[in-house]
């Protein structure tokens, strides 16, 4: 009996003490986050410094499973977008670094990765109608480097998967990219 009071007390403190790293792991990842955050606001602002009412959505999310986030933005303002959407961009973090594989154009939210995979990466889809399109969901496929700028193929149901990023009413619910 002594034993297993021994034992219960054992794993009870070694759970404690596995729970207090964890949540210094969390921090670690949230600092790591803001300077990858800080970093992608600062190409945001040089690719779009013409355009003073730009705002963005941003979501982290690991489009190819390799344990690395990438982001994905949506760009917004009443100047950079046309009537059948605006331009959503993904960013890979490979050999350290961050580097633009993606400028989906005419994009409209909800955006979402499927959970159908193409080489190895979720499928991306956006709402799709205006500006001339058929209205359904367009589907991007990852094609061994990039997703394609265009959509690969206009689908009737928004297929299953994760929203990256959702439905908005006013291009100002996006964070301002510029402090006028």
């Amino acid at each position: 009996m002594i034993r297993l009071a021994s034992y219960l007390s054992l794993c009870f403190y070694s759970l404690f003490m596995l729970s207090a790293c964890g949540s210094q792991g969390d921090t670690a990842f949230d600092v790591s986050r803001e300077a990858d955050t800080t970093w992608l606001v600062k190409i945001l602002k040089e690719k779009y410094s013409e355009y003073r009412d730009t705002r963005y959505f941003l979501k982290w999310f690991d489009l190819n499973g390799d344990g690395e986030s990438e982001a994905i933005v949506y760009i917004i303002g009443p100047v950079i977008c046309g009537s059948g959407g605006c331009n959503t961009l993904v960013f890979d973090k490979s050999s350290g670094e961050y580097k633009q594989i993606a400028e989906l154009t005419v994009t409209q939210p909800p955006i979402l990765a499927s959970e159908d995979l193409v080489n190895g990466w979720s499928v991306l889809v956006s709402q799709s109608y205006g500006g001339g399109a058929v209205a359904g969901y367009s589907e991007y496929t990852f094609r061994g480097k990039a997703y394609p700028n265009n959509a690969s193929q206009i689908i009737g149901v928004m297929p299953r998967g994760t929203i990256l990023i959702p439905e908005i009413s006013f291009f100002k619910e996006g964070v301002a990219l510029f402090k006028n």
